[in-house]
């Protein structure tokens, strides 16, 4: 067994490692030529780059924070990730600082800046077009981007970071040459906020997707590089089967292969890799990748979830299903569920690289190990919650109405709850503790009502709270109609056969009645 840490200085799948190649540019350089070409257009102000999550979008931008013309450019990049939770005014600070420390400026007074970008704009950008001869043009490279698009939309109020950088971009751009952003994104901008959609109107937009065959070869015959690997054809055609020539899965992939080859007995050197090693690589690879994987799956909207959880019950390696199939599976699992979102989930599937189309109306997994993933964690019953938030609107309110139940606030939770409801007819979390509110409110009648509702969207979280609605309901109805007390008695002891409230009063009122305690009324 060769030692895997003097191995490991050899490996050319490790980031950062000096014999790695770039993997994630292979096949790129098409889009940077035509970057560079539409950067030319000074009329131009907004260049948007997306692709799926860890498609190689960052490594794009770090790219061309090195490839663009220095004569020509100056590109400062600034990641948003870190920074999603900042008012605008910090942020501001920050990217200021550095393209300062960029074009070798003062060090701005950071705590000018504020949070409607007017120091920025009025003050800072001045004194850096001072010092830019009328060729150069200062190009932001920011990556994340939507990151702060889904902030805003989680929120209720109208002052947030996302919507006050969306109305500084619309102001910073408008006739000046001199100035450029290329955004990253892990959403098309058909996908974002209807603030972003008035921003990026007019922007240039390009996808960073797959990587082509011939590059994605070079991506697992990296090891080949360093004399390090050797692969039969039929390993590397396993390998691009598994991961579709996704650039980071692709290369984890590989570098979970190369350990497991070098911490085995060496029959030969170096190891040869057969189809059965990638497969063996397969259950660490997941297991190394899952944040990966995680943030690949929160780029999906909740219906597209909800489709590839119902598919990936179903799917096996290589299979395709139809549309009726999943929808089958879906109300299966919940018949209110259905809804034109999840219906059209395909659609946006298709378009974000995670199904494709094989005939009519059916689909498979593009990427193997995604759908392996999805098989084992993200069930149907896993994303129940999904479900919930199918617009973040609905959620902000949902949210809210938490904080009132809390605070036994049951007015303000039911307002909040109803407000959830008016948007997201379908939020589970919402209709069950509406229906808590109103027994808190002592309206037991419609308790019943809203509870029985989140019952058939699902059975088994509503079932024992419309119990507990439905014997509340029962009990205030024993004075004056003991038949329909009766009845909802019965139909509480058919949810919950041994409710003990339910059996009490149902003997009571049957002997108070002088009825025989062996007959059983029909639930209505």
């Amino acid at each position: 067994m060769v030692d895997l840490n003097m191995a490991r200085l050899i490996n050319p799948y490790l980031a950062g490692n000096p014999v790695r190649t770039d993997g994630a540019f292979f096949g790129r350089l098409s889009t940077l030529n035509w970057v560079n070409e539409v950067l030319t257009d000074r009329h131009t102000d907004f260049i948007v780059v997306f692709g799926q999550r860890r498609v190689g979008k960052t490594s794009f931008l770090l790219k061309l924070q090195r490839r663009l013309p220095e004569e020509v450019y100056i590109p400062v990049f600034y990641d948003m990730l870190p920074r999603m939770n900042l008012p605008l005014g910090e942020i501001l600070a920050e990217i200021a600082e550095a393209i300062a420390l960029k074009l070798d400026l003062p060090d701005p007074e950071l705590s000018a800046f504020d949070d409607q970008g007017r120091y920025f704009i009025n003050k800072f950008l001045p004194q850096v077009y001072d010092v830019l001869n009328d060729d150069l043009r200062l190009v932001l490279l920011i990556d994340e981007f939507d990151i702060l698009d889904q902030n805003e939309r989680g929120r209720l109020a109208t002052s947030n970071p996302g919507a006050e950088l969306h109305s500084f971009l619309r102001r910073v751009t408008g006739g000046e040459s001199q100035l450029a952003f290329i955004f990253a994104m892990g959403q098309r901008i058909e996908n974002l906020s209807l603030n972003a959609k008035i921003t990026f109107k007019a922007s240039q937009q390009r996808e960073i997707g797959m990587l082509d065959p011939a590059s994605a070869r070079a991506v697992v015959r990296q090891a080949e590089t360093n004399d390090s690997l050797r692969f039969t054809e039929e390993s590397v055609e396993h390998i691009l089967h598994l991961t579709d020539g996704h650039p980071y899965l692709t290369q984890l992939l590989c570098q979970c292969i190369w350990k497991q080859a070098y911490r085995r007995p060496q029959q030969s050197i170096p190891p040869v890799i057969e189809v059965p090693d990638a497969e063996t690589a397969v259950e660490e690879a997941l297991e190394t990748g899952d944040n990966s994987l995680v943030w690949i799956w929160e780029s999906l909207i909740p219906a597209e979830r909800v489709y590839a959880a119902a598919m990936g019950e179903v799917a096996t390696e290589g299979e395709s299903i139809s549309v009726d199939s999943v929808i089958n599976i879906i109300v299966g699992h919940s018949p209110e569920r259905r809804s034109r979102e999840v219906e059209q989930a395909p659609d946006g599937l298709v378009r974000r690289h995670v199904l494709r189309e094989v005939g009519s109306d059916h689909y498979q997994f593009t990427i193997e190990l995604f759908r392996r993933w999805v098989r084992v964690r993200k069930t149907l019953r896993a994303v129940e919650d999904e479900l919930d938030r199918l617009r973040p609107d609905a959620e902000a309110f949902f949210v809210s109405g938490k904080e009132m139940v809390d605070n036994k606030r049951w007015r303000d939770a039911h307002d909040l709850f109803s407000r959830t409801l008016e948007i997201n007819p379908q939020h589970l979390g919402a209709r069950l503790l509406l229906g808590e509110s109103l027994l808190a409110l002592n309206r037991p009648a419609q308790a019943v009502d809203e509870l029985e509702g989140a019952y058939r969207l699902n059975p088994r979280k509503a079932r024992l709270p419309l119990v507990r609605a439905l014997v509340k309901r029962a009990e205030g109805l024993v004075p004056t109609d003991e038949d329909q007390a009766l009845a909802i008695c019965e139909r509480a002891l058919g949810l919950s056969p041994t409710e003990s409230f339910a059996l009490k009063m149902q003997s009571e009122i049957r002997a108070r009645r002088g009825d025989d305690l062996t007959d059983t009324k029909e639930i209505n």
